[in-house]
C-alpha cells in the first residue's frame, strides 16, 4: 500500500528580514571571480554578474568589513548569503533563561539516556524525555527522574517523529533542541550553535555528527565516515545542494517556523522531510560543523546493515512528498555524458563533449566579455564544472545503482570494464574524502556493503510506495546564465 501522500505545511518566514547591521560576512570556499564582474560558486552552483557597486561591496565584505545599516546593502548581502556565496558570522551567545528547551525521544535505551542526560548536566535548559512505548518503562522513568528531567510516557510506539512532536507540545520555549538518546553533545554546544538564530531567517541549525571511534571495525568506519556526517564545510541546507539534508539526531529549531512539525506517518526520513519543508517555505536551515556531537555505530553487523537499509527505504516516501528533490542523482546531462565516455574508454569523444559544452556556454555569456575572453572563461567554467562534478557523480551513481550495474556487467561483458572502473572510482573517492584512512581494504568492503544495503532499501521503498521517481535520475542543465546582481 502506498504511503500517506499528505504534504505538511511550514510557517512562512518574516518578509524582508535583513541580516543585523554589524554582521561579519565570510566568503564560501566555492566563491571564485571568473572576470572582474562575474562570480561563480554557491550551492547549488551558479554564475552571477555584479555591478560596479556590488563588486566593491563584495570585495569589502570578503576582506572583513562588517555589514552597514543600509537597507539596500542588507538586501544585497541577503541574496549572496541565500545563494551560498557568503556566510554570516555571529559571536557565540548563551540562550536566555527559558529561551530553549531540550527534547529527547527514547525507546528501550536507558543506558543511552543516562549518558546523554549526564552530558547535559551543565546546561540550564529544561529537558523533556519522551518515552516512545518502551517495554521497560520503569528504567526510563528512573533515569529521567535521577537527572531532574520531565518525562512524557507514550504507551505505544509511534516513531521518533511522533515522540518529538509530543515533546514539542509539552514545552513553550521559543527554541527547541532535539537530541536522540544515543547522542553525546560536547559542553557548550548550545552556545556555539545558538548564535545562528540572530539571523531572523534561520529556522534550524544542526551540528556535525560523527562516530566516537573505538577498537572495532564498525567503530573505526563510523568514526571516519558516518552516514550522518555531512562533512567539514558549513553552509545552507537545501535539496540539490552540497548539503542536501541534516539528520534529526541533533537539531535546534525555531518554534515559530515549524507550523506542522514532524510528519508522524514517516518512521524514517521524517527529519529530512521537515528540513525540506522549511526550505520550501523560504526559511534557512544551517549546518555548522564547528560543533561535533557523537553518535555510536550499531552494536552488531545485522543492525548496522539494517540501519543503512532503513535509510534507503526513506527515498520512496520522500519522493512522494517532495518530487525531484528526492531523486537519487542530480546531474547536467552533458557532464554525465562526458564522464560516461571517459568510463567507456573514449577520451577523444569526451574532449569533444567538453568543447561543445564550452562553446554553448560561451554563447550564453555574450556581453560579459569580449569574444576571446568570453571563450576562455567558458572553457574554464566547463572544464571546472566537469572535474568538480566527477567525484560526486561517481559516488551517487554507485550508491544508488551499483547492484544493478554489476548485475548488468555480469550479463553483458562490454559493461564489465566501465562498471569496474566506476566501482573503484566511487570507493576511492570516498576513501580520499574520508582522509585516506588506514585499513583501505576493510574500508572498501564496508563502503560497498553499505551502498548495496542502501540501494536495496531504496528498491524496497519504491516497491512499497509505487514511486519510481526515487530511482529516476534528475538530469537538467546546470545554470549557465549570469543574471546581474545590483547593490543599489
Amino acid at each position: 500500500m502506498a504511503e500517506n501522500m499528505l504534504v505538511l505545511a511550514s510557517s512562512a518566514p518574516p518578509e524582508g528580514a535583513s541580516l543585523p547591521p554589524g554582521t561579519l560576512l565570510v566568503a564560501d570556499p566555492s566563491l571564485e571571480w571568473m572576470t572582474d564582474h562575474l562570480i561563480a560558486g554557491g550551492s547549488p552552483w551558479r554564475l552571477l554578474r555584479l555591478t560596479d557597486h556590488a563588486v566593491a561591496l563584495l570585495s569589502q565584505w570578503a576582506s572583513g568589513t562588517r555589514l552597514s545599516n543600509s537597507p539596500t546593502e542588507g538586501a544585497f548581502a541577503r541574496r549572496l548569503v541565500d545563494a551560498g556565496f557568503l556566510h554570516p558570522v555571529f559571536p557565540p551567545r548563551r540562550p536566555a533563561n527559558g529561551e530553549i528547551a531540550i527534547v529527547i525521544p527514547v525507546r528501550d535505551d536507558a543506558p543511552g539516556l543516562e549518558r546523554v542526560l549526564a552530558a547535559l548536566s551543565s546546561t540550564s535548559a529544561a529537558v523533556t524525555v519522551v518515552d516512545d512505548g518502551s517495554s521497560d518503562a520503569g528504567s526510563i522513568a528512573r533515569t529521567a527522574a535521577s537527572h531532574g528531567a520531565k518525562l512524557i510516557r507514550c504507551e505505544t510506539s509511534r516513531g521518533p517523529g511522533a515522540a518529538r512532536n509530543r515533546g514539542l507540545e509539552a514545552t513553550t520555549s521559543a527554541f527547541v533542541a532535539f537530541l536522540d538518546c544515543d547522542v553525546l553533545p560536547p559542553d557548550g554546544w548550545l552556545d556555539e550553535l545558538f548564535h545562528h538564530f540572530d539571523d531572523p531567517m534561520v529556522a534550524a541549525v544542526a551540528p556535525r555528527v560523527r562516530g566516537p571511534g573505538g577498537p572495532g571495525t564498525r567503530d573505526h568506519f563510523e568514526a571516519i565516515i558516518s552516514p550522518l556526517d555531512l562533512g567539514s564545510s558549513p553552509g545552507i541546507v537545501r535539496p540539490s545542494s552540497a548539503i542536501p539534508f541534516v539528520p534529526g539526531t541533533a537539531l535546534i529549531v525555531r518554534r515559530s517556523a515549524l507550523g506542522v512539525p514532524f510528519d508522524e506517518t514517516l518512521r524514517i526520513g521524517e527529519d529530512v522531510d521537515l528540513v525540506w519543508r522549511l526550505s520550501a517555505a523560504g526559511w534557512v536551515v544551517r549546518y555548522d560543523p564547528s560543533v561535533v556531537v557523537f553518535h555510536p555505530a550499531r552494536d552488531s553487523w545485522p543492525a548496522w546493515i539494517a540501519q543503512r537499509f532503513k535509510y534507503g527505504r526513506s527515498a520512496g516516501p520522500l519522493e512522494a512528498r517532495h518530487g525531484d528533490n528526492a531523486a537519487p542523482l542530480h546531474a547536467d546531462p552533458r557532464v554525465m555524458a562526458t564522464w560516461a565516455l571517459v568510463l567507456a574508454g573514449r577520451p577523444r569523444l569526451a574532449l569533444g563533449m567538453l568543447s561543445w559544452s564550452a562553446a554553448s556556454l560561451s554563447r550564453r555569456l555574450e556581453g560579459i566579455a569580449e569574444r576571446g575572453g568570453r571563450e576562455a572563461v567558458a572553457r574554464k567554467i566547463a572544464a571546472r564544472g566537469i572535474a568538480l562534478a566527477g567525484p560526486g557523480l561517481a559516488r551517487s551513481t554507485f550508491r544508488n545503482y551499483g547492484p544493478y550495474l554489476i548485475l548488468g556487467a555480469v550479463v553483458f561483458p562490454p559493461l564489465r570494464r566501465p562498471v569496474l572502473t566506476l566501482t573503484v572510482a566511487a570507493t576511492a573517492v570516498r576513501w580520499w574524502y574520508a582522509g585516506k584512512p588506514k585499513r583501505p581494504v576493510s574500508f572498501a568492503v564496508l563502503s560497498i556493503a553499505e551502498d548495496f544495503a542502501y540501494a536495496a532499501g531504496v528498491l524496497e521503498g519504491v516497491v512499497r510506495t509505487r514511486r519510481l521517481g526515487a530511482l529516476r535520475p534528475r538530469l537538467r542543465p546546470a545554470t549557465t546564465t549570469a543574471p546581474t546582481l545590483s547593490a543599489s
